[in-house]
């Protein structure tokens, strides 16, 4: 083995064919399982986030219908608070 020279190249260590095809089947992989992960979870997220839109909604329409039913009750007490005289009947 000969000593190293400024200029001179340090050779590959993937230089070899075995392991280049080592090294494209692992990126290869990498791709195929990175792809099936992102098939899988991205469907789920999807599915997730518009469950929580739907829960909010829900959520939302309760507290709107509470309050509508809270200013009905309210309006209702109100109006019998109002204090009517009552009618004058015909006899008196």
């Amino acid at each position: 083995m000969h000593a190293w020279r400024p200029g001179q190249q340090f050779p590959s260590p993937s230089a070899s064919p075995l392991a280049s095809l080592l090294a494209v089947a692992l990126a290869l992989v990498g791709l195929v399982i990175g792809a099936v992960l992102l098939v899988i979870l991205l469907p789920v997220a999807v599915i997730a986030l518009l469950a929580l839109g739907v829960r909010a909604r829900w959520r939302l329409r309760a507290a709107a219908r509470a309050a509508h039913e809270r200013a009905a009750d309210e309006h209702a007490v109100g109006r019998a608070n109002v204090r009517v005289r009552p009618a004058q009947g015909p006899d008196e």
